[in-house]
């Protein structure tokens, strides 16, 4: 998947299992993707995405492009 929110968790994938676990610190959150499925308010073959995570990207590359100039302009 490689998103940094993985990194910063406890992420565990488990494909035949069919489960999403995710910790931070003592916390554990598992999650069963048949359960979710089965109950989601929609009985087509809808893709489930999140929308936002250009947005977050470009937010967080624009800080670092600023940072990285920062730091350039500071060599010079």
């Amino acid at each position: 998947l490689g998103r940094p929110s993985l990194h910063t968790t406890d992420a565990v994938i488990r494909v035949k299992q069919k489960q999403l676990n995710l910790g931070v610190g003592s916390e554990q959150m598992i999650f069963n993707i048949d359960y979710a499925i089965k109950h989601s308010y929609s009985n087509d073959d809808t893709c489930f995405s999140i929308d936002v995570i250009d947005e977050i990207l470009e937010e967080d590359s624009d800080a670092l492009l600023n940072e990285g100039s920062k730091i350039l302009h500071s060599i010079e």
